[in-house]
């Protein structure tokens, strides 16, 4: 079940918006020298596969079926050759859970559940199966937006690198809402929140590779807030805010994807209503930030995009013109530059990167 080096041959997973019958995951080989992808297998089944993670130790990927009702976290067998196959489902009681990530031991799952205003915990078997729902907590509260903020709406839940708290972006509440995983992993208990100025509207976080920063994309102000963390206790205190656009933004301009580089000297954002990504260098002695550039994304509303394991590429899933597209980055600087190559994916809202399982 060991994952093999990143420089070994790579698939790309492609989670979308999609009907239970039509084809909703598709998986890709990825040419590490060219950056083209080149279609291997989809899956149908799955309604609204939006968002994905992998098993840290097995050949098993996850997927949210983002329904307001019925919603279920899927496991996939990812069979020889990168061919996917239902492992099995289970339902969540949160409405519309719109992330999930894994702890790195690979026992427990979390996800965000944007319309329930929840979160929920599920154990991971032996096997990759996904256990029944442990846990489903119910965010209260609201905040300035006259419609986006008139009930909680958790966006993400990501494990600190240590495994012991969950950070939660609540775009509803304007907070980050801070859990503890308990010893026997069985149970959240909230420990800490940052509050974040009205209207900001927090959708997800990324961690700086040693741990000891982190940074909130805000959907509805476009900025970034980097934070320092402490993480013997799971606390987070901002120390700068700035612009995800470099100008004004749009109103409706709605960043939403962030990632940082694996060296931490490098951190990216994307900008839907601008169709960019913007580029920023890291300071990671202070964790400051500081404006690169942005490039057009080759498509229209970025939702989400990743960085390739070996660090050489971006790809970004562009939802609205249906296309995911390859960008090289400069190992000197970090600025992006598109590779012309694109592949068509109907409503891609997800991609991840894996080592080939052959």
């Amino acid at each position: 079940m060991n994952m093999r080096h990143s420089n070994a041959p790579s698939i790309v997973y492609v989670g979308t918006y999609a009907e239970l019958a039509a084809p909703g995951l598709y998986a890709f080989h990825l040419d590490v020298g060219s950056g083209a992808l080149q279609p291997i297998h989809s899956l149908a089944g799955i309604e609204n596969p939006s968002f994905l993670a992998a098993h840290p130790h097995g050949n098993v990927l996850y997927a949210v079926s983002e329904r307001e009702t019925g919603a279920e976290i899927v496991a996939i067998d990812l069979r020889p050759s990168s061919y996917m196959q239902i492992l099995n489902r289970q339902a969540c009681t949160g409405s519309g859970p719109c992330h999930l990530s894994l702890d790195r031991a690979g026992t427990h799952l979390i996800t965000a559940n944007y319309a329930g205003g929840s979160v929920s915990l599920f154990p991971l078997l032996a096997d990759g199966r996904v256990g029944p729902e442990a846990q489903c907590i119910v965010h209260q509260g609201t905040s300035a937006h006259p419609l986006r903020q008139t009930a909680p709406h958790p966006h993400a839940a990501v494990f600190d690198p240590a495994d012991r708290f969950i950070l939660v972006p609540d775009l509803g509440t304007d907070r980050v809402v801070v859990y503890e995983l308990s010893d026997d992993r069985a149970k959240l208990t909230p420990r800490h929140e940052l509050k974040l100025p009205d209207s900001a509207g927090p959708r997800h976080i990324a961690f700086a590779p040693d741990g000891s920063h982190v940074y909130v994309i805000n959907e509805l102000n476009s900025t970034i807030t980097a934070c320092e963390y402490d993480s013997r206790l799971g606390v987070i205190e901002p120390t700068q805010t700035l612009a995800t656009v470099h100008g004004a933004a749009r109103a409706d301009n709605y960043p939403a994807g962030i990632a940082i580089s694996a060296s931490g000297d490098f951190l990216y954002a994307s900008n839907r209503g601008q169709d960019s990504l913007a580029v920023f260098a890291v300071d990671r002695h202070t964790g400051h930030l500081r404006y690169r550039e942005h490039v057009a994304t080759m498509g229209v509303t970025p939702r989400h995009f990743t960085i390739t394991p070996d660090g050489r590429s971006l790809l970004v899933a562009n939802q609205d013109s249906d296309n995911v597209a390859t960008f090289r980055i400069d190992p000197l600087t970090g600025e992006l530059a598109s590779a012309s190559l694109q592949v068509e994916v109907p409503k891609p809202a997800c991609v991840i990167v894996l080592p080939d399982s052959k």
